[in-house]
């Protein structure tokens, strides 16, 4: 009896470990001959809603609340080259400023930046001031978003830019 029930439960595994698997095939393969001009993200953290994103590379984010891919400057926490996607909180002549702990634009609420890490690991304060030309303030309102509240990201660099998001899933 046992027998019975685990054969029906065991094919229906496998077809779904096929269809995962031919999924991530067809992914890889519309990535790979497209990639002059989008490529997939995928968001492994919580910071933003979504887990797949198309990036349009070389367009660039249209105002505030767009999604951006970026490289981060290189830091201590992720491996150069890796892709950030976040939302584009200011743009050029906005001008941030932060009391304590707190960030504004233009005077408006962005959010917190922490002291430390989950690890413990002290984390500076990103740039203040107005946000210069070729630059744009990059930012989820997730409490943990690491973003441009933190001196390790700062202001991200137009040359910097990878494209345009959009969530696809």
């Amino acid at each position: 009896m046992d027998a019975e029930r685990i054969r029906p439960a065991w094919r229906r595994f496998r077809r779904w470990c096929g269809l995962t698997l031919l999924l991530i095939g067809l992914i890889g393969g519309v990535d790979a001959l497209t990639s002059p001009w989008v490529t997939l993200g995928i968001n492994g953290t919580p910071s933003l809603p979504g887990v797949l994103y198309l990036v349009i590379k070389g367009q660039t984010p249209r105002g505030r609340g767009d999604l951006v891919a970026f490289r981060p400057p290189t830091h201590r926490f992720y491996p150069e080259g890796m892709v950030f996607i976040k939302r584009v909180g200011g743009v050029p002549g906005d001008v941030v400023s932060r009391r304590g702990p707190a960030f504004y634009i233009n005077g408006g609420f962005v959010g917190l930046a922490k002291a430390e890490t989950s690890g413990g690991e002290p984390l500076a304060p990103g740039p203040v001031g107005v946000i210069p030309a070729g630059a744009i303030f990059v930012w989820t309102g997730h409490p943990d978003s690491y973003d441009s509240r933190y001196a390790d990201i700062g202001w991200i660099a137009a040359d910097r830019i990878v494209g345009r998001a959009l969530r696809l899933l």
